[in-house]
């Protein structure tokens, strides 16, 4: 049987770092489900990020216009908005730490789930 991945391949090197940095502050005991959320109508990119725009830099605003530039004909029976929302969440920024990625992670995080209703 062959191996899944030969040794030429370099696997190792082509990995995402910052999928694998994460998983140490997951938290040691489940959380409760986010409750609401579901009941909170679709809204525009720009609205969701509203209340978050603050705590990130200025290059959310420029990595928002990227991933909707490049949302245009989403696939799936997304919307625009939905194709740029995952987009932009997928994206690597300047400064990883910072990303839209790692604040909503750290957030879902949180024990008190009071603090995640929408």
């Amino acid at each position: 049987m062959a191996a899944k991945y030969p040794a030429d391949n370099n696997f190792a090197s082509n990995v995402n770092h910052r999928y694998l940095m994460s998983v140490k502050d997951e938290p040691k005991q489940e959380l409760k489900p986010i409750a609401g959320y579901e009941k909170v109508s679709l809204m525009s990119l720009e609205e969701a990020v509203k209340h978050v725009v603050d705590l990130l830099d200025d290059e959310l605003a420029q990595n928002i216009r990227i991933a909707k530039r490049n949302s245009r004909n989403p696939a799936d029976n997304l919307s625009s908005d939905e194709a740029a929302a995952i987009h932009v969440y997928t994206m690597e920024w300047e400064q990883g730490g910072h990303s839209l990625y790692s604040q909503l992670n750290r957030s879902l995080r949180i024990p008190d789930r009071r603090k995640l209703q929408p």
